[in-house]
């Protein structure tokens, strides 16, 4: 896939790809990876060849069919935020309490998608505790599907401050991400080693003014940038076929 735009990151950088859709209240989150940079040319728009990590094939797959004319919504009702925050999932089956920890990859109003090594029981009750840099709190939710090491979750809320915990860390994941995003420069602009990303400020979800994408947080953990591609650029995207993306 090529995103169009002018962007400072160097090939290898990995990349979240925030992606609206024309028709939808909501769009979708992609994890890429840069692995070309298209300079412009008359008749010709620069911009950035990526390749999707595993995790988002089947979400780009989607974005291909909706640039190309289906524009069903596929059951996405909301955004789901991309995160990765460890929690741990208490359940009780037959009265016997047991805990697993795992770890929070994309959060919703309504649930969120979880990284885990032991199978859950697709309609099992569970609480969902987490303590980290969003916060603590904790929200009851039901398994409803799970595969491939991922469970999907959807929230209970049995009790009002269930609702304002899981509120409050979605705030504060969406803060998070405003401060990751990188904006395009100016097609008259080089690129250079020494340049800062300049911030985009994309309707609906600017990022705090002077704010430029964290490079890495903790050891060996590095955060990826957030590229945002408007609704007329997603669909100029997807229509074009780069077989490097493949």
């Amino acid at each position: 896939m090529t995103v169009p735009g002018l962007y400072d990151l160097a090939l290898g950088t990995a990349v979240d790809l925030r992606i609206g859709l024309e028709g939808h209240h909501c769009g979708v989150f992609l994890e890429a990876v840069v692995q070309s940079r298209r300079q412009s040319s008359p008749g010709v728009r620069a911009g950035l060849g990526v390749r999707f990590q595993r995790s988002s094939l089947v979400g780009a797959g989607f974005v291909s069919q909706w640039a190309l004319g289906q524009r069903e919504p596929a059951g996405r009702y909301e955004w789901r935020y991309p995160v990765d925050l460890p929690v741990i999932l208490v359940t009780a089956p037959r009265g016997s309490t047991r805990i697993y920890p795992c770890t929070l990859v994309d959060v919703s109003m309504r649930g969120a998608r979880a990284s885990i090594n032991h199978r859950i029981e697709p309609d099992s009750e569970l609480r969902c505790e987490w303590r980290s840099e969003f916060g603590s709190g904790a929200v009851t939710s039901r398994a409803i599907w799970g595969a491939n090491g991922r469970l999907g979750l959807q929230h209970v809320f049995q009790q009002p401050e269930e609702r304002v915990a899981w509120e409050q860390l979605l705030v504060k994941v969406r803060s998070t991400l405003r401060e990751r995003i990188v904006g395009p420069m100016p097609d008259s602009m080089r690129l250079s080693a020494g340049g800062i990303p300049t911030v985009a400020r994309e309707r609906g979800f600017t990022p705090t003014p002077g704010a430029v994408a964290t490079a890495a947080a903790g050891i060996n953990k590095v955060i990826p940038k957030l590229v945002e591609i408007p609704v007329s650029d997603a669909r100029a995207a997807g229509k074009r076929h780069d077989p490097r993306s493949e």
